[in-house]
């Protein structure tokens, strides 16, 4: 059981540290495009961006279905 727990907590820990590493992947890259693209490569950039959306609701649906 306190196996189980441990594994539990690890797993949860890795995944907010995943979220807060693609939250600062959005801030990074939202810099980067506005600072160094701007008009060049506007579409990579919002391929990109709504790429990174995707992986942002699928990892807050995995945190909530983990807290309930």
């Amino acid at each position: 059981i306190v196996y189980l727990i441990l594994s539990y907590s690890l797993f949860y820990t890795f995944i907010v540290y995943f979220y807060l590493i693609l939250m600062f992947t959005l801030l990074y890259s939202l810099l980067y495009s506005i600072v160094y693209f701007k008009l060049f490569n506007t579409l990579l950039s919002v391929i990109a961006f709504f790429e990174f959306l995707v992986l942002y609701f699928y990892c807050s649906y995995i945190l909530i279905v983990n807290i309930i």
